[in-house]
């Protein structure tokens, strides 16, 4: 599994430094505290991610509207528009992140 750290964010950068780790080359100790915590928050993260996806107009050219595998896949992916309401909604998008960190985060996903 890989995660995601995010390094203190100076001002004069428009795009903070993102560096990637493997969470099993950490210690042990640390991994189980991150499983533990996401396991916990597994029904939040759920639905959270319920709750906002599909709340927005996605590119309808890249569903098959005879196939249901292909609308089903639509309502498991979040659009970038999603994850920045969703950011907004919890007041953590001027604060925390830009949108600009969001956008990077998600090309470097994929």
């Amino acid at each position: 599994m890989v995660a995601l750290g995010v390094e203190p964010v100076r001002r004069s950068d428009k795009v903070s430094r993102i560096r990637w780790f493997e969470i099993e080359d950490e210690e042990e100790r640390e991994v189980e505290a991150i499983h533990e915590v996401m396991k916990r928050f597994q029904k939040l993260w759920r639905n959270l991610f319920q709750k906002y996806s599909n709340t927005m107009a996605k590119n309808r050219g890249l569903v098959d509207k005879g196939n249901f595998d292909s609308i089903k896949n639509l309502a498991e992916v979040i659009s970038v528009g999603e994850i920045t309401k969703l950011l907004k909604d919890h007041d953590t998008l001027p604060k925390i992140v830009s949108k600009e960190e969001i956008a990077y985060l998600i090309k470097i996903i994929g």
